[in-house]
């Protein structure tokens, strides 16, 4: 289930920046983990909405009652701390697909638009490559530029997987079952010959590929 809620400038560049790791709301409203809340910025000044949406999914979830812990005077006098403790920060592949929305030109042309993303991945890791021969063949270090290069390079796939709705999470999870059954005992190069067959992607069947006259 999805859940919309206001969050405020300040607030809502914290969570994209993935600064901002928990959320304190009035439990007025149904909710439980697995569920995703969509922060949409809202300027408590003008009363208007920016246009900007944030996704997260929620993975825990804790209700309860200050006044239990505390009196109701001292909660309007000192207030309560949100307080995140250091811990694994990593962010998942679904808030990377909604920050690269966010980020990514608007189109209104769906076929330029998909062409931006595949001519621009196929330009990222060309520049992948490019730092790669620097330096190992010019002996001219690109490492940070093939780190930085690479990234660019998921972001254009996170727009490509944006542009299908597909989750990129999903992808990498078929990607890896894939591979468990193509290699179910690691890389062998007889895996890898497969017998010479070819998978038909479209057909979802397995081809003998043609002899060569």
């Amino acid at each position: 289930m999805e859940i919309k809620k206001k969050c405020w400038p300040e607030y809502f560049e914290q969570l994209l920046s993935g600064k901002k790791k928990f959320e304190v709301r009035l439990a007025d409203f149904d909710i439980k983990e697995g569920d995703t809340l969509t922060f949409e910025e809202y300027d408590p000044t003008t009363k208007k909405y920016s246009g900007r949406k944030l996704s997260k999914r929620v993975v825990g979830l804790i209700n309860f009652n200050p006044t239990k812990a505390w009196s109701s005077e001292d909660i309007q006098k000192f207030g309560v701390y949100e307080i995140e403790l250091e811990g694994q920060n990593n962010m998942d592949l679904k808030e990377y697909q909604d920050i690269a929305k966010l980020t990514a030109k608007k189109f209104d042309n769906p076929e330029i638009e998909i062409a931006t993303w595949g001519l621009g991945i196929a330009g990222e890791a060309g520049d992948v490559a490019s730092c790669i021969k620097k330096t190992f063949a010019h002996k001219n270090d690109q490492t940070l530029g093939i780190r930085e290069n690479l990234g660019d390079t998921l972001w254009y796939a996170a727009m490509i997987c944006n542009f299908f709705n597909w989750n990129f999470q999903e992808i990498l999870d078929e990607n890896t079952e894939k591979l468990k059954k193509r290699y179910p005992q690691g890389f062998t190069i007889q895996d890898a010959k497969r017998n010479g067959t070819m998978i038909d992607w479209n057909e979802g069947k397995i081809n003998k590929t043609e002899e060569k006259k």
